[in-house]
């Protein structure tokens, strides 16, 4: 059987940890081994997980400092550790049986790196169903990925082959790992969509999902707070090719350089703007992001420290 290594971060979870863990140990048809990173927790989460790692062998804690969901994850990543397959937990999620052994069946014996997503079924605290279909495709090109989330964390598995290609190169930015790792196994690799879905996303009072916004303000605020943050369009294009232009395409690398020099001058920026595969998914989107092109002056993370 494959052994597949499952990366949780963990923060004041303890309410539906026990169920998540469970469900991630009863997979078929693979060999898991459960890492859980727990972010600081102020609740019992820690000593649940401890519970846990006591009875089975193939669970192992990992205690930290409080760095944020980014930050954790990252760190999860990065670790030096060897499996055929790396995959994603929440730690309030439900997973059926088959979810891994789906996602292995649907890789096995890809040599290229490859990224792996699915659908996934919205439920409320309870396990009753909201919405069945809580995915979204893959962009129709690469340059709509800079811009266009398409894929939940938690529905993310990977081989050992992107995994090695992921980790050659340390990323400056803490980019979110549900965008970046799909946008990196779409430039570098294969990235593959399962329509299907095989475990119930949880939403509740503490994870609300799809960072609804009360207004457009609200909304123009947040994407506005994000670029201090990196995580923007530039920042990707920059990191791709910093890091991966060896795996990337000609054209491919042009389409990025194009992105990454909008940032020196109003022409650039205006010959990108007129770019039709820089878009995003509702006319509000595209209108944010012809702002942030227009009137954004990007700076690498060198130069920010520099003025800090």
């Amino acid at each position: 059987m494959k052994k597949v290594l499952v990366m949780m971060s963990t923060y004041n979870g303890e309410k539906y940890i026990g169920e998540q863990i469970e469900s991630i140990i009863r997979q078929k048809q693979v060999e898991v081994f459960l890492v859980i990173r727990d972010d600081g927790s102020t609740d019992q989460t820690v000593n649940k997980v401890k519970t846990y790692a006591e009875q089975y062998n193939n669970i192992r804690l990992i205690q930290g400092e409080n760095l944020g969901w980014r930050g954790s994850f990252k760190q999860l990543f990065q670790l030096e550790e060897n499996y055929d397959y790396y995959a994603f937990s929440d730690q309030d999620d439900v997973w059926m049986e088959d979810k891994l052994v789906r996602a292995v069946e649907k890789m096995e014996g890809e040599e290229k790196g490859c990224l792996y997503y699915s659908n996934s079924v919205l439920v409320d605290e309870k396990l009753n169903i909201i919405r069945e279909n809580f995915g979204k495709c893959p962009p129709e090109n690469k340059l709509t990925a800079l811009v266009q989330n398409f894929a939940q964390g938690c529905t993310i598995v990977y081989n050992k082959t992107f995994h090695d290609i992921l980790n050659q190169c340390h990323c400056k930015y803490d980019f979110p790992h549900d965008i970046w790792l799909p946008m990196l196994a779409l430039y570098t690799g294969r990235l593959i969509y399962d329509k299907n879905a095989y475990f119930y996303y949880r939403q509740h009072a503490s994870n609300v999902v799809g960072g609804g916004y009360a207004n457009y303000i609200e909304q123009f605020k947040h994407r506005i707070k994000s670029m201090s943050q990196n995580e923007v369009y530039y920042y990707f294009a920059l990191e791709l090719l910093r890091g991966y232009k060896e795996y990337i395409g000609e054209k491919d690398i042009k389409e990025l350089q194009m992105v990454v020099e909008s940032n020196s001058s109003i022409c650039n920026k205006v010959k990108l703007l007129a770019n039709s595969k820089l878009k995003k998914d509702t006319w509000k989107g595209n209108l944010l992001l012809s702002f942030i092109i227009l009137f954004s002056r990007f700076k690498e993370k060198e130069e920010m420290n520099s003025h800090l």
